[in-house]
């Protein structure tokens, strides 16, 4: 049977979020054992995230939702560590080092990524969602195996 349920654009997007942040974890580890490193990312799973998001699977859901409560709590954790930090971070892109920038703006470029986050959770526990991650049940009446005439038989 085919799957008939309309993805709204909310889902989509969260779903292709969660694809680019794993296609860019993807990349950075490809790009560290390039130069000799072994790198493990629990941002790779932004790619089975998205295509369980895509086909309704509620294992994916709770991955994601989990995924998305580690960065809900870690980055204000992150952000308050940063701001006792007086050294400077240092700032890479696909593993490779770009810049070194002052502690003080790593609290700032948090902000958005939280809202983020919590933009996404909103979107995979809003009711309308919700529900499209529960299993698709049949009508009582619509049971293959129960003969509406067989019941009375010998009555």
């Amino acid at each position: 049977m085919r799957d008939v349920r309309k993805t709204p654009i909310a889902l989509t997007v969260v779903s292709v979020v969660f694809l680019l942040g794993g296609i860019g974890t993807l990349i950075q580890i490809l790009m560290a054992f390039r130069h000799g490193q072994f790198s493990i990312d629990t941002g790779i799973l932004g790619i089975p995230i998205f295509f369980g998001l895509r086909s309704y699977s509620a294992l994916w859901r709770t991955i994601a939702l989990c995924l998305l409560w580690l960065g809900l709590i870690l980055s204000p954790v992150i952000a308050a560590l940063a701001l006792f930090n007086k050294m400077p971070v240092d700032f890479n892109l696909f593993g490779q080092h770009v810049a070194a920038i002052p502690s003080f703006w790593l609290p700032i470029a948090t902000i958005p990524f939280f809202v983020l986050l919590l933009w996404e959770y909103r979107v995979l526990t809003r009711p309308d969602i919700r529900v499209l991650f529960l299993p698709i049940s049949r009508p009582p009446d619509a049971s293959p195996n129960v003969d509406a005439n067989a019941s009375n038989v010998g009555g």
